[in-house]
Parts: C-alpha cells; sequence; structure tokens
C-alpha cells in the first residue's frame, strides 16, 4: 500500500493547488509603436520571401511569405489574412489573364450569332462584346478577391494604427493609404462592369434593346478597372523593416 497523504505533503498540495489558482499576470505590451521580437523577426521573413516572389514569379515564395507571418499577435494574425487575400488576388488574376487570353482569341477568330453580336450596341464593335459575354466568368470569379482584400487590409492596418505604429514602419508592415484606396477602386470599376454584363445578359434574353446599353461606359469601366490594376501594382511601397523600433 501507499503511505497516506502526511501533513507536510498536505500542505505542500495545498500551497501549490492556491498559487495555480491565482490569475497569471498579463505579459507586458511592447512600448507603443514598437514591434515585439517575434514580430520584427517574421515580418523580415515574411519580406524577404515576398522579394523573393517578385525576382521569381513563383508562388511559391508568395504562400511563403503569408506562412512566415504566423498568427501569435493581432497585427501578425490581421497581416497574415491580409497577405492570404493578396495572394487570392494573385491566383484569380493568373486565371483570368489566361482567360482574357482565351477570349481575344475566340472573338476574333469564332463567329456567333444573337444579339450578343449585333454591332447596334452603341458604342461596341461586335467582336467586343463577344469578348465581354465571354469574360462573364471571369468577372463573376474575381469580384470576390478585391473587396476581401480591402477588407482584410483595412483591418491590418486598423491593428498597426492601434499598436501606435505610424510613418515608413507603419507603411512597411501594412497596406498604405494609397493602396487602399487602389483596391477600393478596383472593387468599385469591377462592379460597374459587372452590373454593365448583367445588362448585356438581358439583351441576350431580349428582355431589353440592345440601344439601352450603353457600349462607351461599358468600355470606360473595363478601361478604368485596368487602369487601377495598373495602378495597384505599381503603388506598392518598398520595405523598410529597418524603420521599426522593436524589443
Amino acid at each position: 500500500m501507499k503511505p497516506a497523504l502526511g501533513i507536510p505533503a498536505l500542505a505542500m498540495w495545498f500551497f501549490v493547488a492556491a498559487a495555480a489558482s491565482l490569475p497569471m499576470p498579463a505579459l507586458a505590451a511592447p512600448p507603443g509603436g514598437t514591434l515585439t521580437t517575434i514580430e520584427y523577426q517574421q515580418f523580415g521573413r515574411w519580406i524577404a520571401d515576398d522579394a523573393a516572389y517578385g525576382k521569381k514569379q513563383n508562388q511559391k515564395y508568395a504562400a511563403a511569405a503569408c506562412r512566415a507571418l504566423g498568427s501569435s499577435t493581432a497585427l501578425l494574425q490581421t497581416s497574415h489574412s491580409a497577405c492570404e487575400a493578396d495572394l487570392g488576388v494573385l491566383e484569380d488574376l493568373k486565371w483570368s489573364s489566361l482567360g482574357e487570353q482565351a477570349c481575344s482569341q475566340a472573338s476574333t477568330t469564332t463567329t456567333t450569332t444573337g444579339t450578343t453580336t449585333d454591332p447596334s450596341v452603341a458604342g461596341l464593335t461586335s467582336t467586343e462584346l463577344q469578348e465581354l459575354v465571354c469574360l462573364r466568368p471571369v468577372f463573376q470569379y474575381t469580384i470576390r478577391t478585391f473587396s476581401t482584400l480591402y477588407a482584410k487590409d483595412t483591418a491590418a492596418r486598423g491593428a498597426g494604427l492601434a499598436r501606435g505604429l505610424t510613418g515608413t514602419c507603419l507603411n512597411t508592415v501594412v497596406a498604405t493609404v494609397r493602396e487602399l484606396r487602389d483596391e477600393q477602386v478596383l472593387d468599385a470599376t469591377q462592379r460597374r462592369v459587372l452590373a454593365a454584363d448583367r445588362l448585356l445578359t438581358k439583351v441576350e434574353n431580349g428582355a431589353v434593346a440592345p440601344g439601352a446599353v450603353n457600349g462607351a461606359a461599358i468600355k470606360a469601366d473595363v478601361q478604368a478597372f485596368n487602369d487601377a490594376y495598373r495602378k495597384f501594382r505599381s503603388d506598392r511601397t518598398p520595405a523598410k523593416l529597418s524603420s521599426c523600433s522593436h524589443q
């Protein structure tokens, strides 16, 4: 038989149990405007992997950049979510680019009949109409990515601001105000193109006369989207993690 619990052992058990029941002191938060050691290290890995993607255009580096961030703090967690959303944009645009090439080729090598190629739609040629109809699945699929990216980047910037980050450091680890504005424009212009596409669908179905379609406005919206995307990619702020104070 094991010996009964003695008085000294019982006293020690009571002491340990009482100590375990006491609330643990909270870990000290870093000073305002300062990254933790882990944050500084993981943002450094993120920047390195992102630079590797920029040079080699290999998707595995973009995915590695997101994994490098982790989620151990609110700032890292929201930045990781934003990175994943950006990765989704890259993936979707890769496939949409292939779709655009295929639709462009199809519109110049095939002939269709019906209102979708009716040149009476003001401002749009038969070929342009055919290409827009072909691109319909692309726009319907990718529209989710830009609205998601804007929401995730906004949350990450909010987390950075809440930590007191400012200036170059803030713009290194999260999206800049200019980048957020570009994302808003991308989302808005793509929604307008989709609205026009829905109108074209009604034309196809005979529910709306071709004359009700403003082809010039549709072309302007498509061009605005393309311009916004080029600006979105060119407005990326160079990373300068050395500007961030850290523990």
